[in-house]
C-alpha cells in the first residue's frame, strides 16, 4: 500500500514538472517575439518611401499612353497656332515652310508672337525708313517724326536694296498708340542691285489719330530688325509735315439758273 502511494506521488511530480517545462518554453517564446510596435516599425522601415517610389518610375511617372497624349496635345496646340497665324496675317503656308517656320518650331513661336502688337522688336543697327505721300518725295529727318493727315490714303516708305538681304523680308505695321496690329506680311525683294524697295500701307477710310510704326524683319528664325520707322496721324486741325496733304474737298454741284 505504501509503495503504491509513493509511485502515485512520483507520477504527479513528473506531470507537474512537464507542465512547468512547457510553460517555461511558452514564456520564453513570448519573451523573444517582437512587440506589436516593434513589428510595425520594422514593416514601415522596409517599405519604400513614397517620394523615392515616385522618382523611381521611368519617365517621371508618365506612362507611354500619357506621353502619347501629351505629344498629341502639343501637336494640336501647334496646329491651332499655325491656323491662327494664317488667318490673321498675309503669310501663306508655302512661304512659311520655305523660310523655316514650321508648326511647333521655336522660329514659328517667335513669329506668331508678332501678331500681338505689344510684342516689341528692337535692333541696334536698324536703318531709318523714309516716309512720303504716294508719288511724292520721301524724306527722313533725324529726330523728327512725320505728321500726316488723317485723309492720307497711301503711306509710302522707301528702303535702299543694299540694306536688305535674302529673297524677301517680313513687314509688320502696327498702331503704336494702342499696340494693335495692322498687317504682318512678307514682301519679295528684287534681284537687281541699286534703287529702293517701296513699302506702303493703304487704308480706304481715314486714319485714326495716333502714332504708327513699321518694322522690316529678316525672313528667318532670327527675325532681326533691319529697318524701322514711325509716323503720326494728326488730330483734325493739327500741324502737318510739308509732304502731307489734305484730301481735296468734293466739288459742289452747279446751281441751276
Amino acid at each position: 500500500m505504501a509503495q503504491l502511494q509513493v509511485i502515485h506521488q512520483l507520477r504527479l511530480a513528473g506531470v507537474a514538472a512537464g507542465v512547468l517545462w512547457i510553460a517555461a518554453g511558452v514564456i520564453s517564446q513570448a519573451t523573444d517575439a517582437p512587440s506589436p510596435s516593434q513589428t510595425a516599425a520594422h514593416d514601415f522601415s522596409a517599405a519604400p518611401h513614397p517620394g523615392r517610389l515616385a522618382r523611381a518610375v521611368p519617365g517621371d511617372g508618365l506612362t507611354a499612353t500619357d506621353e502619347t497624349r501629351a505629344a498629341s496635345f502639343e501637336s494640336e496646340q501647334a496646329m491651332a497656332s499655325w491656323n491662327h497665324l494664317l488667318q490673321h496675317s498675309g503669310l501663306d503656308t508655302r512661304w512659311l515652310q520655305s523660310h523655316g517656320f514650321t508648326p511647333g518650331s521655336e522660329a514659328f513661336h517667335r513669329l506668331h508672337a508678332l501678331l500681338n502688337g505689344h510684342t516689341a522688336v528692337r535692333g541696334t543697327n536698324a536703318i531709318p525708313i523714309a516716309f512720303g505721300p504716294q508719288g511724292g518725295i520721301a524724306e527722313s529727318v533725324p529726330g523728327r517724326t512725320p505728321v500726316l493727315s488723317p485723309h492720307e490714303r497711301y503711306v509710302d516708305a522707301h528702303l535702299p536694296i543694299e540694306a536688305l538681304n535674302g529673297d524677301s523680308v517680313l513687314l509688320r505695321w502696327r498702331n503704336a498708340s494702342d499696340n494693335t496690329l495692322l498687317n504682318l506680311s512678307s514682301q519679295s525683294l528684287p534681284s537687281e542691285v541699286g534703287g529702293t524697295v517701296p513699302l506702303w500701307m493703304h487704308l480706304t477710310d481715314d486714319w485714326s489719330p495716333g502714332r504708327y510704326r513699321v518694322e522690316v524683319l529678316s525672313a528667318n528664325g532670327a527675325l532681326n530688325l533691319l529697318a524701322e520707322g514711325e509716323f503720326e496721324i494728326a488730330a483734325p486741325g493739327g500741324h502737318l509735315t510739308p509732304f502731307a496733304y489734305e484730301a481735296s474737298a468734293p466739288a459742289m454741284p452747279a446751281t441751276l439758273q
